[in-house]
């Protein structure tokens, strides 16, 4: 089911776990939470002043945290529709976020080259690393030790418990990476550059496995729980859906089946 045409560009979305709801925030730095099934408005969360960048649920699936332009993140109530805080965290534009698995921690990610952890019991600040380069995306591994971080064409794998020492750089791309994400078990990276490429790298041996190649600069990838799909936002507003049993299987690049669509009204696909 389609759901109507937002006036506002939609920056974000992220289900919550249990996928009854999902969340997107927009250019007007607004955010709506629907209830997935009816595709019903349930809640409208309005404070930000810059556009909002990225939302995530808390594990706990009562609250939500978004991030925006205006250097800010804040944590929502979604029963009661309210703030509970709301912190100016960076000294630019905040583009990246996660939750560690447990929910204690958030790391948010900034055009001022630092990531910085924080407690989100107390939202005290734990750490603060510096990257060097804009941070345009981040990932954390599923028992919150290794931070991962996308800024120009350079990925960094960071080791959080020792305060944020540098275990590897690798640069897969030639222009900025825009987004990253894990496959479904976290053992490898899916990539997507302004150079309209996309790399999976196997994280054990940051080694390039494959590769996909685009029309239009990839803004955003993600991919299903079962490492049979991966899907590709692009600059020119279509999606591209590449299909095969193991889309991480080695095999020659660009291999698999593929679906490009425009993001808005899906009903003009080309094969």
């Amino acid at each position: 089911k389609s759901m109507s045409k937002s006036a506002d560009v939609i920056h974000a979305i992220d289900f919550r776990s249990d996928g009854k709801l999902f969340a997107i925030g927009n250019s007007a730095g607004n955010i709506q939470v629907f209830d997935s099934s009816s595709k019903k408005l349930i809640r409208n969360l309005k404070g930000h002043k810059g556009p909002v960048r990225k939302v995530k649920f808390s594990p706990n699936k009562i609250n939500l945290i978004s991030i925006s332009d205006d250097k800010s993140f804040k944590v929502w109530d979604i029963p009661t529709e309210s703030e509970i805080i709301s912190i100016e965290a960076h000294d630019d534009y905040i583009r990246a976020c996660a939750i560690s698995s447990n929910g204690k921690y958030l790391f948010t990610g900034s055009y001022d080259h630092k990531v910085k952890i924080w407690d989100l019991e107390n939202y005290s600040l734990v750490s603060s690393i510096d990257t060097r380069f804009p941070v345009e995306d981040l990932l954390v591994s599923l028992n919150g030790s290794v931070l991962i971080t996308a800024g120009s064409n350079t990925i960094k794998f960071w080791d959080v418990p020792s305060g944020g020492s540098l275990i590897h750089t690798m640069s897969p791309h030639q222009k900025t990476i825009s987004s990253i994400s894990y496959n479904s078990d976290f053992t490898h990276i899916i990539t997507g550059g302004i150079d309209r490429l996309s790399k999976i790298i196997e994280i054990s041996s940051y080694r390039v496995i494959h590769g996909y190649k685009f029309d239009s600069p990839v803004m955003c990838v993600s991919c299903n729980k079962n490492d049979t799909a991966l899907s590709f936002g692009l600059s020119s507003g279509h999606c591209v859906l590449k299909t095969r049993k193991n889309i991480l299987e080695v095999r020659a690049p660009f291999a698999a089946n593929s679906i490009k669509f425009d993001f808005i009204a899906p009903r003009k696909q080309i094969k």
